[in-house]
């Protein structure tokens, strides 16, 4: 093969794999506290287990992508960097059926450890290689988790929203439901995922794959609730994003016995703030 020939066939190469942004639904998420627990770590005891645990369960989230309890096989990656964690898929409704699924298990799984969790669900421009990603999606999740968000919610654009009232939900061997279901309107308009109150509603009790094989602990929850509550009260700006949270549970348990859905916490009261 001559020089030229060569050099033809790699400019060709090089030409085919140009990068380029692709469009996907992004969740970026924030381990809200995480760096005050990682300090709390070197004075005092049971803290450096929890951070651990709580590694563990962002490294174990990695692998729930293999197996989502959602029926569906959209291309899905994780990344995760300091105390946060940003997962992608296709822009599809089984992908976005899989990524609200996704952040509502991790939710879940992280509540039960103390710790909340804030971010955003967006649809844009990312370019991904291996372990790495940019692009202005990212930049819109990322500003939306730090600037809009505020409280331990994942917010979820308004178009999103939209998309979300057409899709059909069928999963955990619940009746098919919309997508929009699993979404909350917020005091101030803005969108959220409703994990705490979509769970229940989708999985039977003794659902395999569930973090707890049954229904969420709703009576866990409360008392993560009510020991940050009494942690807090030298921080108002802590104490703030926990009193929405409160008020979130609060609500949720009203709709929850009202529908009939809480199951063995039919009789869990609310929580005083």
């Amino acid at each position: 093969m001559s020089i030229w020939s060569q050099d033809l066939e790699t400019l060709t190469t090089t030409e085919q794999s140009t990068p380029s942004y692709k469009k996907r639904y992004i969740a970026f998420l924030d381990i809200m506290g995480f760096s005050n627990l990682v300090k709390k770590t070197l004075t005092e005891k049971g803290y450096l287990e929890g951070v651990v645990e709580a590694c563990k369960q962002l490294e174990e989230h990695k692998k729930f992508n293999e197996k989502p309890l959602a029926p569906v096989k959209s291309k899905s990656r994780t990344y995760m960097f300091s105390d946060s964690i940003c997962h992608t898929v296709e822009p599809t409704p089984d992908g976005l059926v899989e990524l609200i699924n996704d952040v509502a298990m991790l939710c879940v799984s992280l509540i039960y450890r103390g710790v909340f969790v804030r971010g955003a669900v967006v649809l844009g421009q990312v370019y991904e290689d291996g372990q790495v990603i940019f692009g202005p999606g990212l930049i819109d999740a990322y500003e939306n988790e730090s600037k809009a968000a505020k409280y331990p919610r994942v917010l979820v654009s308004n178009d999103i929203y939209e998309s979300s009232q057409s899709i059909d939900y069928v999963v955990g061997g619940r009746e098919p439901m919309r997508l929009k279901e699993c979404i909350r309107r917020d005091f101030d308009g803005l969108y959220h995922v409703n994990w705490l109150c979509n769970l229940y509603k989708l999985y039977k009790p003794g659902a395999k794959g569930f973090p707890t094989d049954g229904p969420l602990d709703y009576e866990s929850v409360k008392n993560v609730v009510q020991y940050w509550l009494r942690e807090s009260k030298e921080r108002v700006d802590i104490q703030s994003k926990v009193q929405w949270f409160a008020g979130y549970f609060n609500e949720v348990i009203v709709l929850g016995k009202e529908l009939n859905i809480l199951g063995p916490h039919g009789s869990l009261s609310a929580i005083e703030y």
